[in-house]
């Protein structure tokens, strides 16, 4: 058999390209194209090939077609899909016979050295990016919801669980986020709750007495246990304690409307008629009473009864506390307002107010 290194007078090495452009004039000529017919000859002629080499050319081109299977796109060299086409002396048409040595010799050094030569191909689907960083919003969410941040909390989680959706596995921190937008929503309860709670209620006390200091607001208030009405600037809480003092059982009640910087107060001392009482010591216990000192203390009268009127001044606090002592037959009662002001913002008004009643 005649070997592939031994032949000098063959055309030009066949290279994959020309391979494949003689392939395509071959299967156009054996469709009955006479011009691809005519092209295939003068290509043979201008290669200067004979039948061997055209047995070649024509073998490798019929055998260089993708075969398809379930699993794979591969290209082989298939030795039982070689259809060699022989040229003929030229001018003559091209027919078909075996195929020529060399082509043998060439396949079966091929299936010797290589087996089939297969060309591979797979699809492999790209891999999701591992995280590189952590989303930046994710951590300010968790930041806030941690502080009571709230609002903020939810807002900055949502963006960065949004964000990092939209990575396609490139960020992370999306737990962090989570924890922020739960840890805002229970801060915004809690919020909510101490709004509704404490702030609100303060804040519409504070208008009131605002208004009851400008003359144009006030509750009127008539206690049946207390035998007085006044006017308060909101509806007064009442609170009750009993001490016993020398023997004797005391009974504190008060009435209270205030804010945070004023208070407009009645105190009532239940007290046998047959106990002595100084109005001058009540007023500056009720000075004491107040952690503040007395300032002035005067004699006066309500309603005909003997009474006297105080100014105390409450150094830690910055306040000034203004009032009066009245005694009734079997009770003692002590009116008073503090404020920032000496006197006190709404005084007047209170006092004036003020009515004992059966």
């Amino acid at each position: 058999m005649t070997n592939l290194s031994e032949k000098h007078d063959l055309a030009p090495a066949p290279r994959r390209r020309s391979v494949t452009a003689f392939a395509q004039l071959g299967r156009k000529a054996d469709a009955g194209d006479d011009d691809a017919m005519h092209r295939l000859n003068a290509y043979a002629v201008e290669r200067g090939m004979d039948a061997d080499d055209y047995d070649t050319w024509s073998a490798l081109a019929d055998a260089l077609r993708p075969v398809r299977s379930a699993d794979l796109d591969v290209t082989v060299i298939d030795p039982s899909t070689a259809r060699p086409r022989h040229a003929p002396s030229r001018p003559e048409p091209f027919d078909r016979g075996k195929p020529s040595p060399v082509l043998e010799e060439l396949l079966q050094m091929q299936a010797a050295e290589e087996g089939a030569q297969r060309v591979v191909h797979t699809f492999e689907p790209p891999r999701p990016a591992s995280p590189s960083r952590t989303n930046p919003f994710a951590v300010v969410a968790l930041v806030l919801g941690i502080l009571g941040g709230g609002l903020l909390a939810i807002i900055f989680g949502s963006v960065a669980t949004s964000q990092i959706k939209r990575s396609r596995g490139t960020e992370r921190g999306r737990g962090m986020a989570a924890t922020g937008i739960v840890l805002g929503c229970a801060w915004t309860v809690v919020f909510t709750l101490i709004f509704a709670f404490v702030l609100a209620p303060s804040f519409m006390r504070s208008r009131q007495i605002d208004s009851f200091i400008n003359g144009s607001g006030g509750t009127r208030y008539t206690s049946p246990d207390g035998h007085f009405a006044a006017t308060f600037p909101t509806l007064p809480k009442r609170e009750t304690r009993t001490e016993a003092q020398g023997g004797v059982t005391v009974t504190y009640t008060m009435w209270s409307s205030s804010d945070a910087n004023r208070a407009f107060v009645i105190g009532t001392i239940d007290l046998p008629s047959n106990v002595p009482f100084d109005l001058d010591r009540a007023a500056n216990a009720a000075a004491s009473g107040a952690h503040g000192n007395l300032v002035t203390v005067h004699p006066t009268t309500v309603q005909g009864r003997a009474a006297v009127e105080f100014v105390a001044s409450v150094p830690d606090e910055g306040t000034f506390l203004q009032g009066f002592v009245v005694r009734a037959p079997s009770r003692v009662y002590v009116v008073t307002v503090g404020g920032r002001h000496n006197p006190p913002d709404g005084y007047a008004a209170f006092k004036h107010s003020f009515a004992l009643t059966p």
